[in-house]
């Protein structure tokens, strides 16, 4: 069981996106921890293919984009404790 789910809102920050995940890696996050990625439509779809275990949901929600909004599809998700 995941003790730890790390919920990161994006739309259209490829970047940030990107640098946050070196810094993961680089970190080295524990076994027992997953990482949900909520992208709301970015375009283009954000994609990862680094070695940590993330999953990337893509939301396509009709509604105005909120990080609340995000976080809460996110946390849906989450296996964590």
């Amino acid at each position: 069981m995941m003790k730890c789910s790390i919920i990161i809102p994006v739309l259209d920050s490829h970047e940030v996106f990107r640098r946050q995940m070196l810094h993961f890696e680089r970190m080295g996050i524990p076994d027992d921890t997953e990482i949900i990625i909520v992208d709301d439509g970015s375009d283009p779809p954000l994609e990862y293919r680094g070695s940590l275990p993330v999953t990337i949901h893509q939301t396509h929600d009709t509604r105005p984009w909120t990080w609340a909004l995000a976080r809460n599809a996110g946390a849906k998700l989450a296996k964590g404790d």
